[in-house]
């Protein structure tokens, strides 16, 4: 991990960033909401997981959200990831400022993009898979509510912290 970008944005890169990358990033999560297929529900995930990412919000192994303050490392000590301070007023999320339910909704959002999309994982549960190893329909049905109740919480809080930016 990094403690910074490697080149700060400039105010057009800002601008582009704000008026271009995001609102394209929001459309393909907003674009897939509905799709319950297992293509449809992993773009929603991994996009909202990135999306939170921006935001400063992440989350510990023990469940708690934690503010997202380091970089994904491309180079020896630098990132060209984008944070949400890196642009003129804006400022990472206090996941434990969040009220209880929104916690809880992104820590579970996270944690299903992860176990279900971001690695490769298995474990065995007779409760939530079928003799052939499958997701049951009913866990299915909840990790489509868990991934579609984080997007929208993810979406809410960018629209909320984008009135702090002044490019």
């Amino acid at each position: 991990m990094s403690s910074h970008r490697a080149v700060p944005l400039s105010p057009i890169e800002q601008r582009q960033f704000v008026d271009e990358a995001l609102p394209g990033r929001i459309r393909v999560i907003q674009g897939h909401l509905d799709d319950r297929s297992y293509l449809g529900i992993a773009i929603v995930a991994l996009m909202s997981r990135a999306l939170a990412g921006f935001l400063g919000i992440a989350r510990d192994r023990s469940g708690k959200l934690v503010k997202a303050s380091e970089y994904y490392e491309h180079t020896s000590g630098s990132s060209y990831e984008v944070k949400i301070s890196d642009l003129n007023g804006g400022q990472l999320i206090e996941p434990q400022k969040l009220p209880h339910k929104v916690q809880k909704t992104l820590s579970d959002g996270i944690l299903e993009a992860n176990v279900g999309f971001a690695h490769l994982t298995f474990w065995p549960s007779s409760v939530d898979q079928t003799p052939s190893a499958a997701a049951t329909d009913k866990y299915r049905d909840e990790r489509y509510q868990r991934i579609r109740s984080f997007a929208e919480a993810v979406i809410a809080l960018w629209e909320i912290s984008a009135k702090t930016i002044r490019i």
